[in-house]
């Protein structure tokens, strides 16, 4: 015979007893769970959701929109960062060559319908001077070349670009200073413009640019 618990249950009755209380309890859960209502706040503090005006979310928390971002507006002013990409800001400020740096980049403009096609350079860094027609020279990116203009990528003389085209189906190109339109260059770039006497012209090129100042005849 079995020895009793309690009044009149076995240890196999109350084992079965246990086992249903459990059983109620988890398939109850979801049900149970289901009625509890949201919270009014959390921390102490109430919530609201992300199209909320500034004064309505003021001190309280601030739930994300659907694409899981915050209001734009949510920062007045962020706080300057000491640095950009790890460089410190001073990288970042507008730089002038000193005398005898030199600087390469690309050009080129395309269009068409008889009209003129240009296009305005700005180059990595500002010259001290802007340079006149006489200092601007324009060749063959094949050659010949000059003294002052010894191939791509080169420039030898101080206060002196050299424009090295590689293609051209459209007409002389000119170079003019973008600040004010007068043959020559600019202390930040330079504009170039061709007439296209067709429906589709382009031209192309690379460019060198050395940095001159009063001691060069500028």
């Amino acid at each position: 015979m079995s020895r009793t618990l309690g009044p009149g249950l076995t240890p196999d009755l109350r084992t079965a007893l246990i086992a249903v209380v459990v059983t109620v309890l988890v398939t109850a859960g979801p049900s149970i769970a289901a009625k509890v209502t949201n919270a009014d706040k959390v921390d102490g503090r109430s919530a609201v959701g992300a199209k909320a005006s500034p004064a309505k979310r003021a001190g309280k928390l601030v739930a994300t929109d659907r694409a899981g971002r915050l209001p734009s507006d949510i920062i007045g002013k962020a706080l300057d960062a000491d640095r950009l990409d790890g460089h410190d800001s001073a990288a970042f400020l507008p730089r002038t060559l000193a005398r005898g740096d030199q600087v390469t980049g690309v050009y080129g403009a395309w269009g068409g319908n008889s009209t003129y096609v240009g296009s305005e350079e700005t180059f990595p860094a500002a010259l001290p001077v802007a340079l006149p027609a006489g200092r601007v020279t324009s060749l063959d990116s094949e050659g010949p070349f000059t003294a002052q203009c010894p191939g791509p990528g080169r420039v030898a003389v101080n206060g002196w670009l050299c424009l090295y085209e590689a293609a051209n189906n459209a007409g002389v190109v000119s170079v003019s200073n973008p600040a004010n339109a007068v043959p020559g260059a600019g202390t930040l770039g330079f504009s170039t413009s061709a007439l296209c006497p067709a429906a589709s012209c382009i031209y192309y090129g690379t460019y060198a640019v050395r940095a001159g100042d009063a001691n060069d005849g500028l």
